[in-house]
């Protein structure tokens, strides 16, 4: 009985550092800003520039432009995946919490608020099958079936 308490003791401190860190990293990623705008291809924006993009290169550049005028290239990462790979949520009112990341200009996405007749809504994809919630476009993760998108309206 001693040596069962030894063991899970001995599991429980291994894993507390990674614990802490999931606690930490988590915290941080709520202390994000929020923006108002629509996320658009950077690429018309750097052509009225005079900085035309190459095509190949065009779908890897998205921006949010801001209510205000400002414009955030996105970080890509699994943050603003759903703007990548779906065309549907471009150009549209969205909200989104997320940080610019030090010098670079480029703002990481944490949340991703639609607005749909000026209610906030949380958008996803969903498995009817397995009932599981993604924040992308793909496969089922368990079953392979096409996901479903979703925009549930959230409450304040």
């Amino acid at each position: 009985m001693c040596r069962r308490w030894l063991v899970l003791t001995a599991l429980v401190g291994a894993s507390l550092p990674w614990c802490l860190a999931a606690l930490v990293s988590a915290d941080t990623r709520q202390d994000g800003k929020e923006y108002s705008g629509r996320v658009v291809s950077l690429a018309p924006l750097l052509e009225k520039d005079g900085a035309p993009l190459d095509k190949d290169a065009q779908p890897y550049f998205l921006a949010l432009v801001c209510d205000d005028g400002r414009i955030s290239p996105l970080l890509k990462d699994a943050g603003s995946r759903m703007f990548f790979k779906d065309p549907q949520l471009l150009n549209r009112p969205v909200v989104v919490r997320g940080r610019v990341v030090g010098k670079t200009g480029l703002l990481q996405v944490f949340q991703v608020l639609t607005l749909v007749e000026g209610k906030r809504h949380e958008p996803y994809y969903w498995c009817d099958i397995c009932k599981i919630k993604r924040f992308e476009p793909n496969a089922c993760d368990c079953c392979g079936a096409p996901l479903e998108f979703r925009e549930e309206p959230i409450q304040r």
